[in-house]
């Protein structure tokens, strides 16, 4: 009776670590995918209309604030206008820099500079140089901070969203502040 209840003990737990290992999973082949510019197994592990719709928020956000404060002396209208052109820049700017190529790059700690065509992409940094930090948000929501070893700025981070119970896509690029 007591090697029963014990074998069971042992299987939720066992059950309980993997569930919780699942983004760890994901992270993993993501991050392989990345590696191997493999469009179309990132594209697993990806929301982009999610990605892109979270950074066009989120850069717009950013705009507004620092147009709020350099433009004092302009009256409301004109920054609300600055503001709606800005929008205008950031929407078709943001659906072209979200593709593969640009996250497996963020993923690595790199810059996704647009590069000029016939231009080679610098890498800015190795794996060993990122500080990477992974933690449940929520239940559903899993993040990881990707920061240069040493840097004084706020991380880039990755979050992910559960799909289903053990599934989970990347749905947001938080921005440094």
């Amino acid at each position: 009776m007591k090697t029963k209840f014990f074998l069971w003990i042992i299987f939720i737990l066992l059950i309980g670590i993997g569930f919780a290992a699942t983004p760890l999973w994901t992270l993993y082949h993501l991050k392989e995918a990345a590696d191997q510019k493999d469009a179309a197994a990132l594209s697993k592990y990806v929301d982009y209309s999610a990605v892109r719709e979270n950074l066009k928020v989120d850069l717009k956000a950013k705009m507004a604030g620092e147009m709020t404060k350099r433009n004092d002396q302009l009256p409301g209208v004109a920054v609300g206008a600055l503001i709606a052109l800005a929008g205008g820049v950031v929407d078709p700017l943001v659906d072209a820099l979200v593709t593969p190529d640009s996250l497996a790059m963020v993923m690595k700690g790199q810059d996704p500079q647009a590069k000029k065509e016939g231009e080679k992409q610098e890498t800015s940094a190795s794996e060993e140089e990122v500080d990477t930090t992974l933690s449940y948000q929520e239940f559903n929501v899993f993040v990881v901070d990707l920061k240069k070893k040493g840097a004084s700025d706020s991380p880039v981070t990755l979050v992910f969203k559960r799909e289903n119970v053990i599934f989970w896509k990347l749905s947001a690029i938080r921005l440094p502040t």
